[in-house]
């Protein structure tokens, strides 16, 4: 089904066109969250050529994408996720980690270098202040 959508009108990336120019350092329309992470890491300055950049998830919407598109910026990438060993020290060894999991919680915060880039892609919910 997903190959009958119209590669011009695929918002999320995930026709077998736009997901093949992605990977192949050409993308056409890119998934709205890695693609937001991307300028996010740009407004901040987040310094990406050469850096080790982790992400925690390998999902087609988040993960993936996001590890193209930081392999472009010439990072060296690492994708992690819920089966991956010693996950805590794979986030440690982070220059830059993004966490694309869609659960809280399975990337922990004192897992990563103190004053590197990191955010999160995913879309599970943190219950906060009120």
């Amino acid at each position: 089904m997903i190959e009958r959508l119209d590669p011009g009108k695929d918002v999320d990336g995930f026709q077998p066109l736009n997901a093949g120019r992605l990977y192949l350092g050409r993308p056409n329309l890119v998934p709205g969250t890695p693609l937001g992470i991307m300028r996010m890491l740009a407004e901040y300055r987040i310094e990406t050529e050469g850096a080790r950049a982790v992400v925690v998830g390998r999902s087609s919407i988040v993960g993936k994408p996001m590890a193209h598109l930081l392999l472009g910026e010439s990072c060296t990438v690492t994708i992690a996720h819920s089966k991956t060993r010693a996950l805590a020290g794979t986030v440690r060894g982070a220059d830059s980690l993004v966490a694309a999991v869609g659960r809280a919680g399975k990337s922990g915060g004192d897992w990563a270098k103190p004053r590197r880039g990191g955010t999160s892609g995913g879309t599970g919910g943190v219950p906060g202040p009120r």
